[in-house]
Parts: C-alpha cells; sequence; structure tokens
C-alpha cells in the first residue's frame, strides 16, 4: 500500500453557510479519518468553541456568511483565547483576505470553490 495518504487524526470544525461547502468538506475530511464538528455560521461556531474547543484541532472558516461573517468570528475566537489555527475558505482573493485577517493569526486560506486534494492540503498538517 505504498503510497497511501496517512489518515487524518484530530478534530475539525467546518464553518460555512453554503449547505453544499459545508457537508462536502466534512466529508471529505471525515473519510479520511477526522472527526468533524459543522457549524453554519458564526454564531454556532463559537459556541461549538465554547463547549468542545479543548478537542478541536483546525477551523476551516468561510469569510463570508450572514450575520457574524469570518473575520468577525475570527476575531471573537482569538478573544476568547480560542488559538486554534485557520484555513480560510473565501471567492476572494488569497492576498485580499489574508491582509484583513492577518492580525488574528490565520494560517491558511484556500480559494472557493476547492478541489479536495487542496482542502486536504490545507488541513493535514494540523490533522496528523
Amino acid at each position: 500500500f505504498a503510497g497511501l495518504p496517512t489518515p487524518l487524526r484530530g478534530t475539525a470544525l467546518v464553518v460555512d453557510d453554503e449547505d453544499a461547502v459545508r457537508i462536502v468538506a466534512a466529508t471529505v475530511l471525515e473519510t479520511n479519518g477526522a472527526q468533524i464538528f459543522t457549524a453554519a455560521n458564526g454564531e454556532e461556531a463559537l459556541e461549538i468553541l465554547r463547549t468542545h474547543g479543548a478537542r478541536i484541532s483546525v477551523v476551516l472558516l468561510d469569510l463570508t456568511m450572514p450575520g457574524i461573517g469570518g473575520e468577525e468570528t475570527l476575531r471573537r475566537m482569538r478573544a476568547a483565547q480560542a488559538n486554534q489555527p485557520v484555513v480560510l475558505m473565501s471567492g476572494y482573493s488569497e492576498a485580499e483576505t489574508m491582509q484583513r485577517c492577518a492580525p488574528f493569526g490565520t494560517v491558511r486560506f484556500i480559494q472557493k470553490p476547492f478541489e479536495v486534494g487542496t482542502l486536504l492540503a490545507a488541513a493535514r498538517p494540523f490533522l496528523s
């Protein structure tokens, strides 16, 4: 079985208001071995982090959501001492997104729509 990727370990929180994106991302990560929490918005994400934060290895966070958007969710995470690595998912450009979120210690960025391999490559360093 040489060449097969190592299964993912750890828990990811996938936050996206688009059902399809959230479900696909969660399914890909779970199929590859990760435990998953999902949230459809920033409020849900912050509640999951309050309750289960010690178990969460990485947060995959959509930048543009109704209510509390990704940037504000990230700001509130950091204010609450939630220091998990964050992979931002956005249709906006990487340069613009990273510049906006740099003060909050963002780690990675993936452009939407993304391919399965891109998602796995972004999450794997935090789920191994």
